[in-house]
């Protein structure tokens, strides 16, 4: 992604996600890795690894959780309430998206 831009990235990484024989990709690497380019202050890699996270795990709850709390900390509020319900969508019962959705929408 530093060199070759998120779309690339995204290409290298579905690849790799494919190939489960030589590879291992989950969602909690790179949940922490966006985490971690954000606590390096990256931000812009950090929201495009927790986007490209919710591409390759759709079905997760905890990816649109992660990612809207890094879009809610930068500022832009209605893109995190849309990954909030999206995540409440998938599960409901996801307390964390509850309360930070109730807290963005006050």
């Amino acid at each position: 992604m530093m060199e070759g831009g998120a779309d690339h990235a995204m290409a290298v990484l579905q690849t790799l996600k494919a190939d489960t024989a030589n590879y291992n990709l989950n969602e909690n690497d790179m949940n922490n890795l966006g985490y971690a380019f954000l606590a390096d202050k990256q931000q812009t890699q950090g929201l495009e690894t927790l986007k490209i996270n919710c591409l390759l795990f759709p079905q997760s709850d905890n990816v649109y959780n992660s990612y809207g709390e890094a879009l809610a900390g930068a500022g832009k509020k209605c893109d995190a309430i849309a990954m909030y319900r999206k995540s409440l969508v998938i599960n409901p019962k996801n307390e964390d998206s509850k309360k930070a959705l109730q807290a963005l929408l006050k």
